[in-house]
């Protein structure tokens, strides 16, 4: 083995905050232990960054280009909410999205949380609407450009929205959702 790197002092100052009583043996030794394990996965970190810059310049050479990754839906989301807000409409998003502990999920639910709300609702009438009627409000379910479905709760909430008079669209990325807004007669 290697002459370690990280002296136990050092690990015991980064790990517990505060410097290492030399004189109590217990501490040391935990302090040595610790800079053992920081020197061993600094040398696993090593080896994993080496063997991805070695597999990435063998895929450059074979002429191989990864595909970025899509934008996720929340990229999207704060693009078009820097849109709107340059703009001063008012508008809220929902965010019905997201992981959450069965206890929290049934609380937000019994205070009248809804699947399939629209991720935008927008307040502000259109300065141009169709057929010259402001609508009463405007929804936007904003799905990433590649991927991403329309759940069938999404579909009856758009669906129910427009029977009340609203606007509604699937957009697929903040592009699309800005584009259909600037035919509303938003600059």
């Amino acid at each position: 083995m290697s002459k370690p790197n990280t002296t136990p002092a050092e690990a015991w100052r980064v790990i517990r905050g505060t410097e290492l009583d030399t004189g109590n043996p217990a501490h040391v030794r935990l302090a040595e232990a610790m800079a053992r394990q920081i020197d061993r996965d600094a040398a696993k970190l090593g080896l994993e960054a080496r063997a991805n810059k070695r597999a990435a310049a063998a895929r450059k050479s074979q002429g191989i280009v990864r595909p970025r990754p899509a934008r996720l839906e929340r990229h999207e989301q704060a693009d078009l909410a820097r849109w709107l807000d340059d703009r001063g409409v008012l508008w809220t998003h929902v965010p019905n999205e997201g992981k959450r502990s069965g206890r929290y999920g049934a609380s937000l639910r019994a205070q009248g949380m809804r699947r399939g709300v629209p991720d935008c609702i927008l307040f502000t009438p259109p300065p141009s609407p169709p057929g010259g009627v402001p609508p009463r409000g405007i929804a936007i379910e904003l799905k990433r450009k590649e991927g991403g479905r329309v759940s069938p709760e999404q579909n009856e909430w758009l669906t129910g929205l427009a029977k009340c008079g609203w606007l509604c669209r699937v957009c697929r990325g903040a592009d699309e959702a800005i584009a259909w807004l600037r035919e509303l007669g938003w600059e």
